[in-house]
């Protein structure tokens, strides 16, 4: 039987192809996965975890779990969608260092494996085993949100006993815990670098955002902090401009205010002016909503001198401000402890984390308000559902035992 990108041919009719949403869809809902699953080879595969949907750029669906074979190996990693097998070569994704961790390719038509495939990578056609199935139906514009998470039930039976202000405490506790970590990451580089580069090469990286962190570390290796010149945004702008041309750039899913041209002018504006910025950030009273939210506006620009504000709105800059700054004022003592931070974008991680703990029609008002709250749930996110998915029964947190990690 064939399968072509355009037509799914069964008994001589013509169907239309799914989108790869629908096919995303079917991998990461249970009741839509059809069943006895099998790669390339025959090869059996049961689905432990589909894996976090990713809305960003990179592999559809990070950290799933699977069994594979007569004997169930264990394999754990990323999953990519694609309706034609061929879409994988099309969209260069061998040689992107996003991908490196896929084990699985899921395709809706079967088809010959693309020959840039890793070849420890399990190819997965749909097609084949829908024959009975109607994917129109699918209404993909509810997907993830309406789908019930694997594991869930322990933590979030627990959530639902706690006061609002003891929640709170846990995840304002978590958010710290998150970022003190940070703050001992950078006091640990501190020891062989000035405070300067440091700051150089992490403001940098976080001007990539998802998808371009590690381009964004290679341009201020390029162009160190010595080497931007010093009271000049336009000269530094420049410097800056001719360094990228040297970088290979990712572009694929990256929205528009987010194209690292787009963040020249940031790493121009600051970069070109480090002292003068650490001092300022030094100044800020850390302690007070006040205070954070002057180091924010900082970070922003808008209305700087020389016509080269950040372009950042609030929520990036606020996220730049706990990721980076508050850390390294930290590490460097001019900082104390963080009570609060502006709210920032609710990423894909920390939505899912949410719905997990909390349930699919909570409230985010719980956490929406103070980005260190949204910090917590990136920690849980990270040092508890990334770690203990599937086996959630010995998560600390089903045990109300607190936060950990």
């Amino acid at each position: 039987m064939c399968y072509n990108a355009s037509m799914d041919m069964r008994c001589g009719i013509a169907w239309r192809a799914p989108t790869e949403k629908h096919v995303q869809a079917m991998w990461f809902d249970d009741a839509l996965r059809p069943a006895g699953l099998k790669a390339d080879g025959g090869i059996a595969v049961r689905v432990v975890d589909p894996g976090r949907w990713n809305g960003l750029a990179g592999p559809d669906f990070k950290g799933a779990v699977l069994r594979v074979g007569r004997g169930g190996r264990m394999v754990a990693g990323d999953v990519e969608i694609h309706v034609d097998p061929a879409d994988w070569t099309r969209h260069a994704h061998a040689g992107d260092p996003a991908y490196a961790n896929v084990v699985a390719h899921v395709v809706w038509q079967g088809g010959a494996r693309p020959k840039d495939l890793p070849c420890g990578v399990l190819q997965i056609p749909l097609a084949p085993l829908m024959a009975g199935g109607n994917w129109s139906t699918i209404d993909v514009a509810a997907y993830p949100q309406a789908v019930e998470l694997p594991c869930e039930g322990a933590c979030r039976r627990d959530m639902a006993r706690k006061r609002r202000e003891d929640i709170e405490g846990m995840l304002l506790a978590a958010g710290r815990k998150r970022l003190e970590g940070k703050a001992d990451a950078f006091a640990q580089r501190l020891k062989n670098a000035r405070i300067e580069d440091v700051f150089h090469e992490a403001f940098l990286e976080a001007l990539g955002w998802k998808g371009n962190e590690s381009n964004f570390r290679h341009l201020a290796r390029l162009l160190p902090a010595d080497e931007v010149p010093q009271g000049d945004a336009g000269a530094a702008f420049a410097a800056f401009h001719g360094a990228a041309l040297l970088v290979e750039w990712n572009r694929v899913g990256i929205r528009p205010n987010n194209m690292p041209e787009a963040r020249l002018g940031a790493a121009a504006r600051v970069c070109s002016g480090l002292r003068e910025y650490l001092n300022a950030f030094a100044r800020c009273d850390w302690a007070r909503k006040d205070g954070v939210k002057a180091a924010v506006e900082i970070l922003r620009g808008d209305g700087a001198e020389g016509g080269f504000p950040s372009g950042m709105g609030g929520a990036r800059a606020a996220a730049m401000a706990a990721n980076v700054v508050w850390p390294l004022m930290r590490a460097a003592g001019f900082a104390g402890p963080l009570f609060w931070l502006p709210a920032e974008d609710l990423s894909a991680p920390v939505r899912e984390t949410a719905r997990r703990l909390f349930g699919r029609d909570h409230n985010p008002a719980i956490y929406s308000r103070n980005g260190l709250m949204i910090q917590g749930l990136l920690h849980i996110s990270k040092e508890l559902c990334g770690k203990y998915r599937p086996s959630c029964g010995k998560c600390p947190l089903a045990g109300c035992a607190g936060v950990a990690g």
